[in-house]
């Protein structure tokens, strides 16, 4: 039963219900407007991590000793992948923290998969990932890449290393500690590849989607691989407007043919 106000002879008369839902709907235009106006006035501009390159990848794999360590592997595959497929670190590693740990995002080895069709991949099970509201994982795809950083001799010497020193692990990460390794130990060895730069764990999905956008690749695919659920991502190319102009073309990823 609705309340009705007052009115004047004639008029039709007010509900109560009404004049409360007018009164959020003002309220909330001037509530937005001002936020908006403090975030204009007193927010930060976003902070960007340095984007690896091409190049950057080259030095590192040409900086490991003759004979790699199981962790020189693991490194470096963890780096590929997170570059490739667009991943940010936290969903490769652990928390610092141990109170954080939850062994059912670790990636299982069980999940590992080799493909020929429709051309030479590697395809594993993340469990959990950033866009993942129904918690249902998602299948993460490493395809092959003609030319000298091509990322699946990277990922099969670090899971021949794994399968010689851990048969009977389940997890697919894992240092010569027999650890999962955690976001600190590999932050700590990028760092001595790139002491001056500004590099941190969002340096693997940013240089990923910048070297996808250069190869022309369509927006919405850098999205998909990137299992973002919304624009966001855009901020990693706004500094670099001719990015997403070549982005409209629709060109296949890190094909370097229509450079």
């Amino acid at each position: 039963m609705h309340k009705e106000c007052g009115t004047s002879r004639g008029s039709k008369p007010v509900h109560i219900g009404d004049l409360c839902m007018g009164l959020i709907s003002h309220l909330h235009h001037i509530i937005t407007r001002t936020l908006a106006g403090c975030i204009k006035l007193l927010g930060h501009p976003a902070s960007q991590k340095h984007a690896l390159t091409e190049q950057d990848l080259s030095s590192v794999v040409q900086s490991l000793p003759s004979s790699p360590s199981h962790d020189d592997f693991l490194f470096v595959a963890i780096l590929f992948t997170g570059w490739y497929c667009l991943l940010q670190l936290g969903e490769l590693v652990q928390p610092n923290n141990c109170c954080l740990w939850d062994f059912w995002k670790a990636i299982c080895h069980s999940s590992v998969k080799f493909a020929s069709s429709p051309q030479p991949h590697i395809a594993f099970f993340l469990p959990m990932h950033k866009a993942d509201q129904l918690w249902e994982g998602s299948s993460i795809v490493l395809e092959q890449w003609t030319g000298p950083l091509d990322p699946l001799p990277v990922f099969k010497n670090y899971l021949s290393s794994h399968d010689k020193l851990f048969p009977h692990l389940p997890d697919l990460w894992l240092t010569e500690a027999s650890k999962i390794p955690t976001c600190s130990w590999f932050i700590t060895r990028l760092h001595t590849f790139f002491p001056a730069k500004n590099v941190a764990g969002h340096s693997l999905c940013t240089s990923g989607a910048m070297a996808l956008a250069l190869a022309s690749t369509p927006l919405d695919c850098i999205q998909l691989i990137g299992h973002w659920s919304s624009e966001a991502f855009l901020i990693y190319l706004c500094q670099n407007p001719i990015l997403l102009q070549g982005s409209l073309s629709g060109h296949s990823a890190f094909d370097h043919t229509h450079a």
